[in-house]
């Protein structure tokens, strides 16, 4: 259980909770976690009101994308808060947002806490409210979260039951057999997949993108160079930009205005993403036409299109692999635990 506060919460912390999940959803894990950390031991002191679902609801998604191990006792906490509103429908404002009934939250968290049985329980439940309403795009999101069901879809793609062994990556011609935390997916194989398997067959090595599309490290750069991905005026006035907007989120969460903040973040998201793709390692710029540029921008779509493809198939894999696979001009595995794979 979080610990209880005797103080409201500081100005800003649903605003928190909101950056959180961004961040989560475009992949930053280790910036979501900060950001979630941060908040966490304000979540006990937020009042009941017509936010508080909302903001709930919210955590719970972050910890489905981010969750691991020591943040259990926070998913146990929300799961504790929210099991007694579990018929009820989570509508943030004037119907700004529907995030869907509170048994898909509690099944999102039972998830993260290993209950998987309660999982599916909950899951049901919101498939059933969700359908009633006729809501067939909340549907389909919910039962996604859980995978494909094994009795449907591409039966390359279906669960195949029980690991023989946890952590497996091998290919067999087009089939690829991957298990991970006691159980094995098939997938068809992708060039995707085949990056994947040589960054889990040395984990914590950095591998060049141009090594995974088969060029050749340390080439000249070819004559389509097309020069930098942003040129030295705009990288100054993004970085001005981004000191104005610091200035201006102060003032915007200390006046507790939730939705200026929010458009303030939304905008230095977009620069800060803006500037990360315009360096490269050791913080020298990109060029837009060099090999090695379109070796990063091909490696990276491909293996998130391959997590992707894991995370449909197998959730809790396609977490564990959001987190630890990190890609760019180098692209490396690094789990927060060792991990052995049998490849």
């Amino acid at each position: 259980m979080l610990p209880q506060l005797d103080t409201a919460p500081m100005p800003g912390s649903m605003l928190q909770v909101s950056r959180g999940l961004v961040l989560a959803q475009a992949g930053r894990t280790r910036q979501a976690r900060a950001q979630f950390e941060a908040v966490a031991p304000l979540l006990p002191a937020l009042a009941k009101d017509s936010e508080w679902l909302p903001v709930m609801a919210q955590v719970a998604e972050t910890l489905a994308l981010i969750g691991c191990a020591d943040l259990h006792p926070v998913a146990r906490w929300a799961y504790d808060a929210l099991a007694p509103y579990a018929g009820l429908f989570v509508v943030e404002g004037i119907c700004a947002a529907v995030r869907g009934p509170v048994h898909r939250h509690l099944a999102l968290l039972a998830d993260v806490l290993g209950d998987h049985d309660a999982g599916a329980a909950h899951r049901a439940e919101a498939v059933a409210q969700a359908r009633s309403l006729g809501a067939t795009a909340l549907v389909a999101r919910i039962e996604r979260e859980a995978g494909p069901s094994p009795a449907a879809g591409d039966p390359l793609e279906q669960a195949s039951g029980e690991a023989g062994q946890d952590q497996v990556f091998r290919r067999d011609a087009e089939v690829w057999t991957i298990g991970f935390g006691g159980r094995q997916v098939r997938l068809r194989d992708s060039k995707g997949l085949r990056d994947l398997h040589a960054l889990l067959s040395r984990p914590g090595t950095a591998v060049a993108a141009l090594d995974l599309v088969g060029g050749t490290p340390g080439r000249v750069p070819a004559a389509t160079d097309t020069g930098e991905v942003i040129d030295a005026q705009a990288r100054s006035a993004y970085r001005q930009r981004l000191r104005e907007l610091e200035e201006e989120a102060a003032e915007a969460d200390a006046a507790a205005d939730i939705g200026r903040s929010a458009r303030i973040a939304a905008e230095r998201d977009a620069l800060v993403e803006a500037l990360t793709h315009a360096y490269g390692l050791g913080g020298r710029v990109r060029r837009s036409g060099s090999d090695a540029e379109r070796a990063r921008t091909a490696v990276t779509a491909r293996i998130k299109d391959a997590i992707r493809r894991i995370g449909e198939a197998h959730p809790d894999l396609g977490r564990h692999l959001a987190r630890s696979v990190r890609t760019g001009t180098f692209c490396v595995y690094e789990p927060d635990q060792p991990t052995i794979w049998s490849v």
